[in-house]
This record gives C-alpha cells, structure tokens and sequence, in this order.
C-alpha cells in the first residue's frame, strides 16, 4: 500500500484543502448539479405551496449555479430553435415587402424594402452561425444580436413612415415590439439573460419615440404597459421551459440516492478530458474505489444501513475532491473520480487520503450500532493514444489486484 508522502501532505493542504466549505457551496463549484438532495428552500416557504417550495430562484435567475454539461445541453437546445427561427424570418422578410408594394407609398416602400434585403442577410448569417459549435455566451450573444437586428430595423422603419408625407403605419409595423417579446417564449432562457434581451427592445421603442418626441404620449405609454404585461408572461413561460429542462436533466444525469453524476454523464466527461489530452496534452488520473465486504453490512444490517453507507461515501468523496474534479457512482458500492491535471502519483496520494478518511468515519444503523467502513481503490493514468475504456480496464485491474492484496488499501497499474 502506498503511504502518504509529501505529495500528500502538499495536496492536503494546498489546492485540496476545501473541507471547510459547505457541501451546497461544494457542489455549486463543481460538476455535480445544482440543487443537491439538501431541502431546497426554507421550511417557511412550506406554508405557501410548491409553487415556491420546488426549486430555487438562483436556478432560473442566472447560469451560475448550473453544471457545464447542462450548459452545453441547453446552448444546444437555443441554438437549435435560433437556426429555425433565423431561417422562419430570413424567408417572411422580404416576402413581405409583397404587403409593402400595396400598403406603402412608394416614397416609402423603397428604403422601407431596402431594410427589409439588409434584415433577410443578417438572418441568414445567423442562421450560418447556428451551423457551428458555439459556447452557451456565444449563443446567447447571438440570440440577443439577431433581436436587437430586429430592433433597429423597427426603429428605421417607422421613422421613414413618418417623415416626409407621414403615413398611419400598418398594424404589422405597430406591434412589432411586442411579437419580437413574445419570439424569446421559444428559448429556455434564464430570468437575467431574457431581461437584458427585452430591455434592447425596449430600449428600440423608447429610443424611436424619443427621436418622434412621443415619449410620454397616451399611446406609448399603453405600448410600454404592454411591453411589462408580455414581459411578464414570457418570462413565466421562459422560466417553466428552464425548470423543466433541468428536472429531466437532473433526472437523466443523477444518481438518485447519492446525487452524484451517473455513468453515462461520466463517459462524456472522460471524453472531453480525453480531447483535452490531445489539444493541450493535459494529464488526468482515474480512480476506481469499491467498497470493501458491503455485501456483508447489507446482510448484516439491511439494504437501508447499506444505502446509509453508499450516501456517506459519496459526501466523503465530495470532501476529499478539488473543484473541477469528476466524481461518479458506477454502479452499486463502486465510484469512479477523475481528476484533471494530476498525474499517477498525486492521484496515488488523494486515494490514499480517501481510504484513510474512510476508516476515520462511521455512520449509525438505525439500530444505533456504528457502522464502519473501509475501501479498496485502483489508480490508473490516462496513456495519450489510448481508448478511454483501456484507462478505466487498467484502474478495474489494479482495484482487483487491491482485493486481492487484502483491501482497503491503495493499489497503481504498474509503470
């Protein structure tokens, strides 16, 4: 078994010394999901219903909270409507300057047209962009441009309607504002993201009646109590499609009794550390950890006392891992971590850390006996070159060889 060295000691007090945080701050700072197994709100908000008692507002507020792997997920998600939406416009643009030949004047109808060409190219570009891998900023950077594109050519539009020999502008031109508002119900956006992207509009009509001196008339005023009116209702409808999205995430990406991310999100994680290995040639280390006779605590003391243990390894785990670091149940008493940047001997250090902190605790059945437990892990280190899978077969391997050597004990693939 390897013992700790001064490796060991350096982790443990250095980039590893986080045993002080919360486990709520813990895992906001981590890969696990938001909103862990811990009560999601205060118990006061209780008497009030699960209208407020279900989630929390910092998950629909902003991004912050949310995991990179549901951020990816839901870029995704807009960018696909964004490409649809952008191609929908991009075609009924400038098939509408069909209406304008008969509507307009002709005065009119040919900036008015020549608006609508320079509008059709900007959706189109989008719509290009959409074609490419784009980070969750960039989509919504995108997203908001192609409002704002929108924006200003409502703002040119009605300003040409009324100069010269001024013209009642048609109702698809007055009520603009208000479908570019009712355009953003589509996307799954945080509360914050979609308000800045109202406020461009907003700020197009506001600027427009500014420059027509219309500001505080009776008709832009009932214009802007409208614009609170759809604001608020697609900002409920926005925030239904997020909590949405994050309940099936959750669902689909979380062990259920420990809360930690499940096999089939670790295999995406281990996929982009294995691209980042090509790109930067970044180290990574697994370790693969199996508690030692829990067959025995189960028949000893019932799946129940079992499931106690299962969930007190996992909130070990949590303690013992660095921000950044992948932890996962693999399935039943075995977990898999990842650690970034570290190479075979300072993960063979954390391992050892975690097998001693695994003797150092204990749980109590719910007869009141105390439960202790101890675990065997094996160490492997990402080969560049390599499948993922030979990685993990490599760590199975020396967890066997672990088991075999006595357990609860720290075993590395040979050199």
């Amino acid at each position: 078994m390897f013992r700790e060295d001064s490796t060991s000691k350096y982790l443990r007090t250095g980039a590893y010394a986080l045993a002080g945080q919360s486990p709520e701050k813990r895992r906001s700072e981590t890969h696990f999901p938001a909103a862990g197994s811990e009560r999601l709100v205060a118990p006061w908000y209780r008497r009030y219903g699960t209208f407020v008692s279900n989630f929390r507002f910092t998950d629909i507020f902003s991004a912050y909270h949310h995991t990179n792997d549901f951020k990816l997920n839901r870029a995704e998600n807009i960018n696909i409507r964004l490409r649809f939406m952008a191609i929908f416009f991009a075609l009924v643009v400038p098939a509408y300057m069909l209406i304008d030949y008969y509507t307009l004047t002709h005065a009119h109808f040919i900036p008015i047209a020549s608006l609508r060409c320079v509008l059709a190219l900007i959706h189109i570009t989008v719509c290009l962009f959409t074609l490419r891998r784009l980070s969750p900023l960039a989509v919504n950077a995108l997203l908001g441009l192609d409002i704002l594109a929108a924006g200003l050519f409502y703002m040119a539009a009605m300003y040409i309607l009324q100069s010269g020999i001024g013209e009642v502008p048609p109702v698809g031109y007055t009520f603009m504002p208000l479908m570019m508002i009712v355009m953003l119900g589509l996307f799954p956006l945080t509360l914050s993201c979609s308000l800045l992207i109202m406020l461009l509009v907003v700020e197009c009509y506001a600027g427009l009646q500014i420059m027509l001196g219309n500001l505080l008339s009776e008709e832009s005023l009932s214009m802007l109590f409208l614009f609170l009116l759809f604001m608020g209702i697609i900002l409920w409808l926005q925030s239904g499609q997020l909590l949405m999205l994050l309940r099936l995430y959750r669902e689909s990406t979380r062990d259920a009794l420990t809360g930690l991310i499940n096999r089939r999100v670790l295999m995406k994680f281990l996929d982009q550390e294995v691209n980042q290995n090509q790109d930067t040639e970044r180290r990574f280390s697994v370790l693969m950890m199996d508690l030692d006779r829990f067959k025995l605590i189960n028949d000893d003391h019932g799946h129940f006392t079992g499931d106690l243990v299962i969930k007190a390894t996992a909130r070990l785990l949590e303690t013992e891992m660095r921000v950044g670091d992948i932890v996962a149940r693999f399935g039943g008493e075995e977990f898999v971590a990842v650690l970034p940047g570290l190479g075979r001997d300072m993960a063979v250090a954390v391992a050892e850390r975690i097998c001693e902190s695994c003797t150092q605790n204990h749980i109590t059945a719910p007869d009141g006996s105390q439960i202790t437990f101890t675990a065997s892990i094996g160490v492997s280190e990402y080969i560049g070159g390599e499948d993922i899978e030979t990685t993990l077969r490599r760590a199975d391997e020396a967890l066997y060889s672990a088991k075999e050597q006595g357990r609860n004990r720290v075993i590395c693939e040979p050199a």
